[in-house]
């Protein structure tokens, strides 16, 4: 039996081993999960941008894909320059979820730019994960101030790198595009818009129709209208004949080109209460980030009916930032 007790002795060796080495590796070498990697895009500034001294209105998204309540992210920093290289702090943000939760949580905020005038600089943005440690980082080469031209033969100024740069302390970053939840299975449908107005006749002998769902009209955009790259007031028509108490919308998103493929989410609203024979109307200022691609998109606007709960989608061909140049005609 001698073996026995040796054997249980080199057990016993073996585990306090074990439990040394344990204790003495890193936290991180000792846990296979993943730190919260915060996902972090930027509407605006673009690579090459100029930023003018004064004030200017900086939004994107920010949140962490693991976190089970907001947006995960507990705030976000602006520096001209990076923070560890002496970056001068511009100010910071809350990232905050969509009321409706369709879409990624966003912030908006307002930063002073100092007058200084840079041919080459980095606007850097900060996104803190609300748990644990992760952090990333988004670098932008910009401009700062009106930069002079060079004068006749001298040298031109640097051109900033044509991208941005993201890193994170946490592994790979998620990407916000395409992370709005999906539609539930009773919404994921368009239903036919029903009658124009309260109380427009049909043609004389015309049968009653009888679609559910909201009626949905856009008063702008047009088709082929140009939209600006940053504000824009969108306005229109929304309600649900069904409804006996109110508008019978709860919410109407805009979206630069359709949901489904991709389009950027650009803002919300909610018709209004009308007049006893007026039909609710509704008005909202999006934002068209300057990231967009400029040329032609299809302006898309989704009612949802509080009533049943399904959509009416109203799509318009637009453009933004420009309009194609016209081919010349031959002579």
């Amino acid at each position: 039996m001698k073996w026995l007790g040796r054997l249980t002795v080199l057990f016993v060796t073996l585990l306090l081993v074990y439990g040394s080495l344990s204790a003495a590796l890193p936290a991180g070498a000792q846990s296979l999960q993943p730190q919260p990697c915060p996902a972090l895009q930027l509407d605006n500034p673009n690579p090459g941008d100029t930023l003018m001294p004064g004030t200017v209105v900086i939004s994107g998204i920010a949140f962490d894909p693991a976190a089970t309540v907001g947006s995960g992210v507990s705030r976000v920093d602006f520096f001209l320059g990076e923070r560890d290289a002496g970056g001068l702090y511009l100010g910071s943000a809350t990232s905050i979820p969509n009321a409706d939760s369709f879409g990624p949580p966003r912030f908006q905020t307002s930063l002073t730019i100092p007058k200084v005038m840079l041919a080459s600089a980095e606007f850097v943005v900060y996104a803190f994960a609300s748990v644990g440690p992760g952090q990333t980082t988004v670098v932008v080469p910009v401009r700062v101030g009106d930069i002079p031209p060079p004068k006749s033969g001298g040298p031109s100024p640097p051109t900033p790198a044509a991208v941005a740069r993201v890193s994170s302390n946490c592994g790979a970053v998620a990407t916000p595009v395409n992370l709005a939840p999906p539609l539930p299975a009773e919404i994921a449908f368009t239903p036919t818009p029903g009658p124009q107005l309260f109380g427009t006749p049909g043609p004389p002998g015309a049968p009653l129709i009888d679609n559910p769902g909201a009626i949905l009209d856009l008063s702008n955009p047009s088709p082929g209208d140009l939209l600006p790259l940053g504000g824009y007031v969108v306005s229109g028509i929304a309600y649900d004949p069904a409804s006996s108490s109110g508008p019978g919308v709860d919410r109407i998103q805009f979206y630069l080109d359709p949901r489904e493929n991709g389009g950027w989410f650009v803002g919300s609203a909610v018709p209004a209460a009308a007049a006893p024979g007026q039909a609710p109307r509704f008005s909202a200022t999006l934002f068209i980030p300057n990231s967009a691609q400029k040329g032609s998109h299809v302006f898309t606007a989704y009612a949802r009916s509080s009533v049943i709960g399904a959509e009416t989608v109203a799509s318009v061909p637009v453009f933004v930032g420009e309009k194609p140049t016209p081919t010349p005609l031959p002579s």
